[in-house]
């Protein structure tokens, strides 16, 4: 489930659908059920309630790969819950949740850091030694360059470019302070993201430009600092997620610490080092081991293995500007930053369709090609 550019609340009530799906084996426990369990699950209930108010309330002021984490991290817990006589929510409560996410309630408010940003100029001013521009001034600054670029195209570019500001600084749900200092690891990739918006206007003199959303920068700067290995560990992820929620009918989940091919398939992951465009690792090595896994103990993994070439098939057609010597699949880190994201969103878009089809139906259906 990745984030829709045309509407921008989906990944939110994908966020509330996964929790009332939990919602449903925390719920209040049958009578004849142990007083201990009873117990647990009024705990849980509790907790995702409050997870879902708390997120909900400040949803606009994280970033959109934090909302991405999120969705991640219970669509995990509804796939583990399958597999578990108590469910046990901790995971979801609020401050693990959002330590899982690398949300740090306790950091700077905007106001702290607009008052910073305050001294630091004033005192620039009374020593006559410039100081580096914030973060948040040299965003703004790149913002000026695209306004400039707007004012060549005429009047209904301008028009565009004054709204299109509004919204990108417009409170919690645009981009703040707050927002930069969580991340400044990223900032340079925002900074060229926009810069690449100025160069675009300027470039193609449209009457009305296309100027992307704050979230879009956002993510989009996001997604240019991950290595393949990054990408890759979530689709790993999100490969242990299914197979949990398939082993469902036989009563239990896989231990990747127990059970050594599933480690290896991390461990293989993991050896995609981010310096190395070369590596050996393909998704369709991902979907030999999962065959391997369902050869071998695993017989429920057969619609998985189905899904998981949906994701080859998506590959697969993405391979024209890559070398003929690549072959089938071709090695993951050698695939463009955009379709290495492209495979990531597809998986997430697998697991989420499998989360939601036993949701609803209390199946797994074979998934279609």
């Amino acid at each position: 489930m990745e984030p829709d550019r045309e509407d921008p609340d989906a990944l939110y009530r994908a966020f509330e659908n996964v929790l009332s799906w939990i919602g449903r084996r925390a719920g209040g426990a049958p009578a004849n059920r142990h007083r201990d369990q009873h117990r647990q699950r009024i705990i849980n209930s509790s907790l995702i309630h409050k997870t879902q108010n708390t997120f909900g309330f400040m949803w606009p002021a994280l970033l959109p790969q934090e909302r991405l984490l999120a969705v991640d991290a219970v669509v995990a817990v509804f796939c583990k819950s399958r597999t578990q006589d108590v469910l046990n929510c901790e995971e979801i409560a609020v401050d693990r949740l959002l330590m899982t996410i690398g949300f740090d309630a306790s950091g700077p408010s905007e106001h702290d850091l607009a008052v910073a940003e305050y001294h630091a100029r004033a005192n620039a001013a009374s020593s006559g030694i410039p100081c580096e521009p914030s973060a948040f001034e040299r965003v703004h600054g790149s913002v000026r360059a695209i306004k400039q670029a707007c004012e060549q195209c005429g009047p209904q570019a301008i028009l565009d470019f004054e709204g299109w500001q509004a919204h990108l600084f417009d409170g919690e749900g645009g981009i703040t302070r707050r927002k930069l200092e969580r991340a400044r690891s990223c900032l340079q990739a925002i900074i060229v993201r926009l810069d690449a918006v100025a160069s675009s206007v300027h470039a193609h003199q449209l009457r009305r430009p296309a100027l992307p959303s704050s979230d879009d920068i956002l993510l989009d700067a996001w997604n240019m600092t991950q290595w393949p290995r990054d990408h890759l560990d979530t689709i790993v992820d999100l490969l242990l997620d299914a197979f949990n929620l398939y082993l469902v009918q036989r009563n239990r989940s896989i231990d990747p610490d127990v059970d050594p091919q599933i480690e290896d398939l991390r461990a293989s992951a993991h050896q995609l080092g981010s310096e190395d465009s070369t590596h050996s690792l393909r998704i369709d090595a991902i979907l030999q081991q999962v065959r391997a896994l369902q050869a071998r103990n695993y017989p429920d993994l057969q619609h998985l293995a189905g899904s998981i070439a949906r994701l080859e098939d998506v590959l697969q057609h993405q391979q024209a500007d890559l070398p003929s010597q690549c072959g089938g699949v071709s090695h993951f880190a050698t695939l463009p930053v955009e379709q290495q994201e492209l495979a990531v969103a597809k998986a997430r878009e697998i697991v989420f369709e499998l989360c939601e089809t036993y949701a609803t139906t209390g199946t797994l259906r074979k998934p279609e090609h």
